[in-house]
């Protein structure tokens, strides 16, 4: 399950993802995530209660940061899957 909570203030919107990024949730998060950038809005995605993202949820976080939304707050291992393992 994951739980989306989102705030906006001026031009920037935030959204914090908490419990596991897997299965139906990846598609909601992008949803999500794509009517706050179609208003013009910058992003802001705080991941920091991200408890798992499958291949899938670590793709759309992927793909969210190519189209300049600001991920943040990444455990260490998250973050590692988002580098690919590069170093």
């Amino acid at each position: 399950m994951l739980r989306i909570s989102e705030s906006a203030e001026a031009e920037k919107a935030t959204l914090k993802a908490e419990g596991r990024l897997a299965g139906p949730w990846v598609p909601e998060l992008r949803r999500t995530a794509e009517s706050w950038l179609a208003r013009g809005l910058r992003v802001c995605l705080d991941i920091s209660e991200l408890t798992y993202a499958d291949n899938e949820g670590i793709s759309l976080l992927r793909d969210l940061r190519v189209r300049e939304v600001r991920v943040c707050g990444a455990s260490r291992f998250v973050a590692e899957l988002l580098e690919g393992g590069r170093r």
